[in-house]
Parts: structure tokens; sequence; C-alpha cells
């Protein structure tokens, strides 16, 4: 879902070049973070999602340096830092509710 959330909100935001990029990008970091549900180990699962997150921050760099420049992919590292922050502090929040409703041991 988390992939295709950034396509289409890429799409109807007028960042048409990021659309594709999005929904692998996302896609990935969704997959890499939802593995954590499957540990036990809280240490192991916030590294899976400062993975996932880190994942995000690289894709982007990639895909700004190949569209625009270097220093574009560069210029965009601290803003995904930041994206990427708040959606570990969101995954670290919810991944134990989502464990317990889920019944996922």
């Amino acid at each position: 879902m988390g992939g295709l959330s950034g396509f289409l909100l890429d799409l109807f935001a007028g960042y048409g070049q990021y659309m594709f990029f999005s929904l692998i990008i996302h896609g990935l970091e969704g997959l890499v973070a939802g593995s954590a549900l499957h540990f036990e180990n809280k240490y192991v699962r916030f590294l899976i999602v400062v993975a996932s997150a880190l994942l995000m921050v690289v894709g982007y760099w990639l895909v700004d340096t190949f569209l625009y420049s270097p220093a574009a992919g560069l210029a965009g590292i601290i803003p995904n830092l930041f994206q990427a922050g708040a959606g570990v502090l969101v995954a670290l929040i919810l991944l134990p509710i989502f464990r317990d409703r889920l019944a996922i041991k």
C-alpha cells in the first residue's frame, strides 16, 4: 500500500517524474519494514525499521541524482532523513499494536 500511495500522491501533486520510483522505493521500504513484525527482539525490529528508512533515503538520493544532478541528490538527503525519521517513529509506535492485533508471534 505504501508504494501505491506514494505513486498516487506523486501523480496528483504534480510530481509525475517520481511516480514509478515512489512505487518501487516505498513498496520495498514497506516490505522490509513489514518483516520486522516477525521478530521478537525489539532491537532487531528497530534495526530493520531503520534499514527500511535508509532504503528510502538512498533510493531517492539515487533517483534525484539520476533525474537531475548529484547536487540535487545530495540536497534531498536531509529532508528525506526527516521524513524517514518520522516514519521510523510511527512504525515503532504502531508495530506492537499490529503484532498484537494480528496475533503474529
